[in-house]
């Protein structure tokens, strides 16, 4: 896969790919609406949501993994943010648990 704006190839596509999807509006929430547990979805407004440009990512981390931050209004008044990491694998990784983990931690 290359960028249109200089020709050089793309590295990690389908990191990219998460991360230009998921930067839209629209498609965050009907992701989060769509994965969040009910009794998380009871205390956040969803229409309230916006992306934020902060990440949490390392840059020697970076080629690995993406993540989104959101913020988003309580249904009790206050602030509050949704950070989501999106894990991709082109093969079977039977320890991805184990992965997903370490990046929680």
């Amino acid at each position: 896969m290359t960028d249109d704006k200089n020709n050089s190839k793309v590295v990690n596509p389908h990191d990219k790919v998460f991360r230009e999807v998921y930067s839209d509006k629209e498609n965050a929430r009907s992701l989060l609406a769509e994965k969040l547990p009910d009794n998380v979805l009871k205390l956040v407004d969803l229409n309230t949501l916006e992306i934020s440009k902060d990440s949490f990512i390392e840059k020697e981390l970076a080629d690995y993994y993406s993540d989104i931050l959101y913020r988003v209004d309580l249904t009790g008044g206050s602030q509050g943010v949704i950070y989501v990491l999106f894990e991709h694998k082109s093969y079977y990784d039977k320890f991805v648990h184990l992965q997903l983990l370490e990046y929680m931690v």
